[in-house]
């Protein structure tokens, strides 16, 4: 068994607040219900999402967001120490004000099931502000989490800079909707669009936070969660292969950045291991390799489906 790398002292093996705690299950069974729906039934979301998602790709996108969150938070529920937690939560408030954002502005689109429709709007409404209130609230009792094995600096800027350009890419895509949906090589409406640029934000926050506080050990569950997320977006554009315009040159390019963004989270929580047998020296070059591997896989998937389309 990995040691989580606890901190010393007293603190050291807490688990965040009971409150937040409470919160991650009412959490989990919101995203379970959400994934297994959009993951299983994409056709239905007229009736048993907030709103139709159409073509399945998009619903699956989102799906990813929920199954590596519901990893995220299962970690919460389950006591882990709040240091090895802390550093997850950033990427989890950037979701919920993009997502909440994105609620406001089209609410009229809301036009799925009464239920899921007020269940999204409440989600949506009272995340923004609970979240970070109780974020702040263990970092006041906890204080900073400690800092004890730093990250390869190599992998932490990897993770910095493709986190960013995610991001950058996410507001564009938030702010201008229609232009992206004129790029995206698949059908998408304005709000559906917000909502994926808002899982694109999730992601890329990740790789900033963990890039900004270096630890080792705190690293380790946000990473998990975002590769989980960023395997079922994979399989998801492969489910939804058939709504995908493969002739596009858009195409490749989202498929590489994906797995070239699973590829730097492959390595970076290999950089992160108690095991020095995953560790350096060799990290930038395992870097580097995987990162030629997942821009040639994303080539030869869409050559390959392009063919057979």
């Amino acid at each position: 068994m990995e040691n989580d790398g606890l901190a010393v002292g007293a603190t050291g093996a807490v688990p965040a607040s009971l409150p937040t705690r409470w919160l991650a299950a009412l959490v989990l069974l919101f995203l379970a219900d959400a994934a297994q729906l959009l993951l299983l039934l994409p056709d239905r979301t007229g009736e048993l999402f907030a709103w139709p998602i159409q073509p399945a790709v998009n619903a699956g996108i989102l799906a990813s967001a929920y199954v590596g969150g519901s990893y995220f938070f299962i970690r919460v529920l389950t006591r882990s120490p709040w240091h090895l937690v802390a550093t997850g939560f950033a990427p989890v408030i950037v979701f919920v004000w993009f997502a909440g954002v994105a609620t406001l502005l089209h609410l009229d689109r809301l036009s799925g099931g009464t239920m899921p429709r007020v269940t999204w709007i409440a989600v949506y409404v009272v995340a923004p502000l609970l979240v970070p209130a109780l974020f702040l609230a263990n970092r006041s009792r906890f204080g900073p989490p400690p800092v004890t094995r730093r990250l390869d600096d190599g992998v932490r800027v990897a993770l910095g800079v493709s986190g960013s350009a995610m991001i950058v890419l996410a507001i564009v895509a938030f702010v201008a909707p229609q232009a992206a949906i004129d790029v995206l090589p698949w059908p998408a409406t304005p709000l559906t669009m917000r909502v994926l640029a808002t899982v694109c934000a999730l992601y890329g926050t990740v790789g900033v936070a963990v890039a900004l506080r270096p630890d080792a050990a705190g690293s380790r569950i946000p990473l998990e969660g975002q590769m989980i997320g960023l395997v079922v977006a994979l399989i998801a554009i492969a489910r939804g292969h058939a709504a995908i315009d493969w002739k596009s040159a858009v195409t490749p390019v989202i498929v590489a950045a994906i797995a070239g963004v699973l590829a730097i989270g492959v390595v970076a929580r290999a950089s992160a291991s108690e095991r020095e047998e995953f560790r350096r020296p060799d990290v930038r070059w395992q870097l580097a390799g995987l990162l030629v591997l997942a821009a040639a896989t994303g080539a030869l998937a869409a050559a390959v489906v392009a063919a057979v389309a």
